[in-house]
């Protein structure tokens, strides 16, 4: 599954690294395919667990990779990394509204 969502991965990772010098430090020797291929997987499992309402296996891996105690910066960089994930749905959602960005 490749092709407009990964514009849409790029956008997002070009808004959040340029959003914060951190996670530019963060991902500067990061292979940003590999990590674009994660964040599409997190995003299906986050999508599963909101029609479903379980999370699955994966999601709780993800959840606990970037929790506290596992990774020092997840907690200060949330805000941004969810800012520039609203920046990329609004670039891309042609129907993106405020009731799009609260949801």
């Amino acid at each position: 599954m490749h092709g407009q969502d990964d514009d849409f991965f790029d956008a997002f990772y070009d808004c959040f690294l340029n959003s914060s010098p951190v996670a530019r430090g963060i991902f500067a020797n990061t292979d940003m395919s590999r990590q674009q291929d994660m964040l599409r997987q997190s995003c299906w499992h986050m999508v599963t667990f909101s029609e479903k309402r379980q999370a699955s296996d994966e999601l709780r891996d993800v959840a606990a990779i970037h929790s506290r105690r596992e990774l020092i910066f997840a907690a200060p960089l949330y805000d941004t990394w969810l800012d520039s994930l609203i920046e990329a749905v609004r670039l891309f959602d042609t129907q993106f509204s405020d009731a799009v960005e609260l949801a």
